[in-house]
């Protein structure tokens, strides 16, 4: 195996086919041996092939039909769905199945385009303080308006290029969705909230990106100080998927103390 000649060797217990009881250790396992043991194909492959042959061989010995093992062992799905709602008419409607995986990853692609949107807008700006202040061209510039309508133009101008490249990347993705057939997976109700909680985010990390970039000389000096942003910005990253897995849960929603529950 060092040599590369041989990938990977098995060792098979001689009681495998039996039902032994379980050791200390554990019941009889299969030892793999290679350099990359955990992640091999091999080992996937191998663990799929002993355990349907030892299987067979078990209801062999105990005279059992496999196929009946089978139907009487076989599992029953649970399908997720909405909640029903009653319609006009007294019709009940709603109650749509589940989108399995896609519940999950569809909200972790508008976090991540809403991430990159917020990174290309707001890096511009602190760059293009640090250079205007080192420059001199920022005593120009507040020679005919002041700081507040010059830094206000700034977040505004910001605030339409952020939009002009979200509709950019939106067309773009529109175009794959209808031409896979994802139409019905994206969440028309939400884009407003989107939308919104874009701008927001761009106003809010700009100023806070051209404030350090006004603050300093050097961009050494602004990669300490953006530290506590950098954090802020990464926490939707790394809760994203306990709040996609828990929307109603503890950390998405803050449920106030029940009157008649004693504090």
């Amino acid at each position: 195996m060092r040599n590369g000649k041989v990938k990977a060797f098995a060792e098979i217990p001689a009681g495998i086919f039996e039902n032994a009881p379980a050791t200390s250790e554990g019941p009889p396992a299969v030892q793999f041996y290679s350099t990359a043991a955990e992640f091999s194909a091999e080992r996937r492959w191998l663990e799929q092939v002993v355990n349907d042959v030892v299987k067979a061989r078990r209801f062999k010995s105990l005279d059992l039909d496999p196929k009946i093992v089978a139907q009487a062992t076989a599992t029953v799905p649970v399908v997720t769905r909405g909640l029903v709602k009653q319609l006009s008419g007294g019709r009940i409607g709603g109650g749509e199945k589940g989108k399995g995986m896609t519940n999950v990853f569809v909200p972790f692609a508008f976090m991540m385009l809403m991430f990159m949107i917020i990174m290309l807008s707001a890096q511009p700006l602190l760059e293009t303080a640090m250079e205007e202040k080192n420059g001199r061209i920022a005593e120009v510039l507040l020679g005919s308006v002041s700081s507040f309508h010059l830094m206000l133009g700034k977040l505004l101008g910001n605030v339409a290029g952020s939009l002009s490249a979200v509709a950019i990347y939106a067309a773009g993705g529109f175009a794959v969705a209808a031409y896979k057939g994802w139409m019905d997976y994206i969440p028309w109700d939400l884009m407003p909230w989107f939308l919104v909680f874009q701008i927001l985010a761009v106003l809010l990390f700009s100023s806070i990106f051209m404030a350090v970039g006004a603050s300093v000389t050097q961009l050494k000096e602004a990669q300490s100080m953006l530290l506590p942003v950098w954090l802020l910005m990464c926490i939707p990253m790394f809760t994203w998927l306990q709040l996609v897995r828990e929307p109603n849960g503890p950390l998405a929603v803050r449920r106030r103390p029940s009157p008649l529950t004693p504090s």
